[in-house]
């Protein structure tokens, strides 16, 4: 008798596939100021990774913690702020071997009673993610080994951890590899002239724009075209339709995406805004949170449909010009639906 496996384990000829479910998770719950935990089936405290926390009710800021610095200790990518330690007992106090812990905090973080929240959490994982930690040399440069497994690095988050400084994101979306964007803030994309990095399988060089002598934390996004892939980091260009708005192929439906427009000639917010399909990208009502600011989450009204969700990808379907502004450039980072 022949035995049907999922296409998780197969995979495509020659891939070690990963299966999206062990390594991503969007989680929704309601604080209670108390101990709780979150089990998803993510082995945080085995194979390390980032949990992402993000209050929608109310307006406060987002909680990023990693197995890396440890879980006392939090920044914000919102801020400019150097990381914060927190009590033990309170936001996030462990990491688990299928999940996380949170604390009780009564009056700040991600558990305060009666609030709800959106939690990401990304496993390490070849072909997917990984999340570093270095010391720049007196020239602001460093070379640090990564667990990747691919010299296709989609997009990188940086900050610093001891001093107030703005985040830096590089991505394989802008033009060349001189152009980095700031997360922390709606400020296009900026062209500094000099290569900004450069990748093996195994190791990223920082090569400009850092402090010299300063330690750092980089959150790393691969990008992966197989066929067994979770993850793609791209770039499309805004047409101004919201009938027939630019339509992203990815070869398969995602879960999770964050889009940000960094041309300099739009003139308005270009927040870089995160969606779920936890929350509604599939209702057509598609609440939207902000990784630059501490805003609540954006209303839904029954009438706010930013995407589409397709079996091959999304398409945008509004002519806000924060997403789909005529003739502008915009970045994306999409992890691939359970099942896709």
């Amino acid at each position: 008798m022949s035995v049907l496996l999922p296409f998780s384990i197969l995979g495509a000829p020659g891939d070690d596939a990963l299966d999206v479910a062990d390594v991503f998770s969007t989680d929704l719950y309601t604080g209670n100021g108390s101990t709780q935990t979150i089990t998803n089936g993510i082995d945080l405290a085995g194979e390390g990774g980032l949990v992402w926390q993000k209050c929608r009710s109310t307006s406060q800021g987002h909680y990023i913690v990693d197995t890396e610095r440890g879980h006392q200790y939090w920044i914000e990518s919102q801020s400019t702020s150097a990381q914060q330690t927190a009590l033990l007992t309170t936001n996030v106090t462990s990491f688990d071997s299928t999940g996380f812990t949170l604390g009780g905090d009564y009056s700040v973080g991600p558990n305060v009673s009666g609030r709800t929240y959106a939690a990401w959490s990304f496993r390490r994982a070849p072909k997917f993610f990984d999340v570093v930690t270095f010391t720049t040399n007196g020239s602001g440069q460093a070379t640090v080994s990564h667990s990747l497994g691919t010299n296709q690095i989609g997009c990188v988050f940086i900050k610093s951890t001891v001093i107030g400084q703005d985040w830096k994101v590089v991505h394989r979306g802008f033009p060349s590899t001189g152009y980095y964007a700031t997360l922390n803030s709606t400020a296009a994309a900026t062209d500094r002239g000099t290569a900004q990095y450069s990748a093996t399988d195994t190791t990223i060089t920082f090569l400009d724009n850092l402090n010299s002598t300063t330690a750092y934390v980089a959150y790393l996004f691969a990008h992966d075209t197989s066929d067994s892939g979770i993850i793609q980091c791209g770039s499309y260009t805004g047409n101004g339709s919201s009938s027939s708005g630019p339509t992203i192929t990815l070869g398969w439906e995602p879960q999770w995406v964050m889009i940000k427009g960094v041309d300099s000639t739009y003139s308005g917010e270009s927040h870089w805004y995160i969606f779920d399909a936890a929350r509604g990208i599939p209702s057509g009502d598609d609440p939207s949170l902000e990784a630059d600011t501490s805003s609540a989450e954006n209303a839904t009204t029954g009438s706010n449909d930013l995407l589409d969700l397709t079996s091959t990808g999304f398409r945008i379907a509004t002519n806000a010009s924060y997403l789909n502004n005529s003739g502008d450039d915009f970045i994306y980072i999409a992890i691939r639906a359970e099942g896709a």
